[in-house]
C-alpha cells in the first residue's frame, strides 16, 4: 500500500490576528489594487492581476532588491469569500515547482485570525525561503488594513 504523495512534504503554517474584518482581509488577498499596496517582502513596486474565479489565473510581479523582476503566479482552486482562499503558487523561474497556498479566516469579535498554510514545496530550502517571505509580506498587511478604517 502506497502512502499519500504529500506525506513528509515540507509545509508551513502561519497564524496572525488582525484588527479587521474577514471580508477586508479577503479583499487584501484578492483585489489587485490592494495587493499592489501591501504584498511583497521588499519595499519595492508590486503589480498584480487577478481573475477571481475557480480556475482563474492570478499573478504578482515584484521588483527585487537586485533590480530584477520576479513573477509568481497560479490558479485559484477554492474561493469562499471572507472565509477561505486556495490557490497554486509557482515562480516564473521555476514553473514546474508548483506549491499550494490556503488562506483561512475566522472572525473573533473585532479581530480576524488568518491562517496561511503553504504546502507541496519542492524541498525544505524552498519552504524556509517562503516562510521568511510570507512573514515579511504579512508584516505589511496591518498598515494596509489601517488605511481602510
Amino acid at each position: 500500500m502506497n502512502a499519500p504523495a504529500n506525506v513528509g512534504e515540507p509545509m508551513l503554517a502561519i497564524r496572525k490576528s488582525y484588527k479587521a474584518s474577514a471580508a477586508a482581509i479577503f479583499e487584501a488577498f484578492t483585489k489587485p489594487e490592494a495587493l499592489n499596496q501591501w504584498f511583497g517582502a521588499y519595499d519595492r513596486p508590486v503589480a498584480s492581476s487577478v481573475d477571481l474565479t475557480v480556475g482563474g489565473a492570478w499573478s504578482i510581479e515584484m521588483e527585487m532588491p537586485s533590480g530584477e523582476t520576479a513573477t509568481v503566479s497560479g490558479k485559484y482552486l477554492e474561493i469562499v469569500p471572507g472565509k477561505r482562499l486556495v490557490y497554486t503558487w509557482a515562480w516564473g523561474g521555476t514553473p514546474d515547482r508548483v506549491s499550494q497556498v490556503a488562506i483561512d479566516l475566522a472572525e473573533h469579535g473585532e479581530e480576524t485570525q488568518l491562517t496561511l498554510t503553504h504546502t507541496k514545496f519542492y524541498d525544505e530550502a524552498a519552504r524556509d525561503g517562503h516562510h521568511q517571505g510570507w512573514e515579511a509580506c504579512l508584516k505589511n498587511l496591518p498598515d494596509y488594513l489601517e488605511t481602510l478604517a
